[in-house]
This record gives structure tokens, C-alpha cells and sequence, in this order.
């Protein structure tokens, strides 16, 4: 049985690690500067309102309602995120 759960991890961990690429495309097609910036935050929303599509499945919730709550939700985390990096000196590019 243990195995069982070993094997389902490691799919997790797997699908995990190629969903958690889809910000750096941008970056990967070398995009620069401002556009880097504009294009990694549109894949992102796309990527979250995808997800939020799929949990809608699962609660039972009106599906645009919950894409879009969790692009508002994952947006707010990433501009705090900005912000905050900003705020520190961190600077893109």
C-alpha cells in the first residue's frame, strides 16, 4: 500500500512542477523589460482562471464566479508580492 502512495505523490509532484513553469514562459521566449512583465502576469491570470474553472467542479460552484475568484485572489498575491519586492529594491530585468 505504501507504494500506492509513493506513486501518487510523485504524479503530484510532477504535474506541480510543470504548472509552476507556465509564469516563466515569458521569460523562457526572451522577452524583455515591461512586455515581460504584461505577458507574465496575462499567462498567469489565464493559469489561474483555468484553475479556478477546474475547482468549480469539484464544489459545485458557479464556474466563472470561481475562476474569477481565484484570479483575484492569486493577482492580489502576486502585486503584494511585487510591491513588496519593490519596496525591498528588488527590481525585473
Amino acid at each position: 500500500m505504501i507504494w500506492a502512495h509513493r506513486g501518487a505523490r510523485d504524479l503530484l509532484l510532477s504535474i506541480l512542477r510543470r504548472r509552476a513553469a507556465i509564469p516563466l514562459i515569458p521569460f523562457l521566449a526572451r522577452v524583455t523589460g515591461t512586455r515581460a512583465l504584461v505577458s507574465t502576469a496575462a499567462v498567469t491570470a489565464a493559469a489561474l482562471f483555468a484553475v479556478g474553472l477546474a475547482l468549480s467542479l469539484f464544489t459545485g460552484r458557479d464556474a466563472l464566479r470561481g475562476a474569477l475568484r481565484m484570479v483575484l485572489i492569486g493577482g492580489g498575491a502576486g502585486l503584494v508580492s511585487f510591491v513588496v519586492g519593490r519596496a525591498l529594491g528588488v527590481a525585473i530585468g
